[in-house]
């Protein structure tokens, strides 16, 4: 997204709930995948967390090779007119491979890895600094993460997130209305709360990694 205020794009993507930060994360990262693949030819891709094959078909943009890693969703992901893929049932934290992949990205993933919902305990809260360490093993060489984070729900990820300098670029986008998000600063979204006044997440880091 270059613009520094969009309304949600439904019309070219399926079923997005307008309350939940899906809204902002799916068209995000529908153009950045779509842009990534017209500029590389070939590309291998990796979504850890079974998110987006729920809203657009990756094959439909142009990849022939793409896979799906999610610890918990067992099975092939099926939806009328969308081409089956098996999911790859590990924890990505322990995933090892010898394929490598020129693009991996994952939406509102991260933060739950070492973190119980709804009872704000950390569990390990340095959990996705080796999920992380596993994604950049996973990487060709030049390779792309992209990966977006709520704003303010699991706050250790955060404090790690930004102790990490090999970060190429990171967007802030905030909710200022039902359908509309703007692009911010990371102090503005910073002070974004979870949940209020909007349902869910209010606010959004989007970070580019390159290996």
């Amino acid at each position: 997204m270059n613009d520094k205020t969009f309304i949600v794009p439904s019309e070219k993507l399926i079923a997005i709930p307008v309350d939940t930060e899906r809204d902002a994360e799916i068209p995000y990262m529908y153009d950045a995948i779509k842009e990534y693949i017209e500029q590389h030819n070939q590309c291998s891709i990796l979504e850890i967390g079974n998110t987006s094959h729920n809203y657009f078909d990756v094959y439909t943009l142009g990849c022939n090779d793409y896979d799906i890693l999610d610890f918990y969703e067992v099975g092939t992901n099926r939806r009328k007119g969308v081409k089956d893929i098996k999911t790859i049932n590990e924890d990505i934290r322990y995933y090892k491979s010898n394929k490598k992949y020129d693009l991996i990205y994952s939406i509102s993933t991260l933060e739950h890895l070492g973190f119980v919902a709804n009872n704000h305990n950390p569990v390990e809260p340095y959990a996705s600094i080796d999920a992380l360490l596993s994604i950049k093993s996973l990487l060709a060489y030049g390779g792309l993460f992209i990966f977006t984070v709520p704003m303010n729900w699991n706050p250790h990820i955060h404090l790690i997130l930004d102790s990490i300098t090999t970060f190429k670029r990171n967007v802030y986008i905030r909710r200022v209305s039902i359908d509309r998000w703007e692009q911010c600063s990371k102090e503005e979204a910073s002070t974004c709360k979870y949940g209020t006044p909007f349902k869910n997440g209010n606010a959004i880091r989007i970070s580019y990694m390159y290996n």
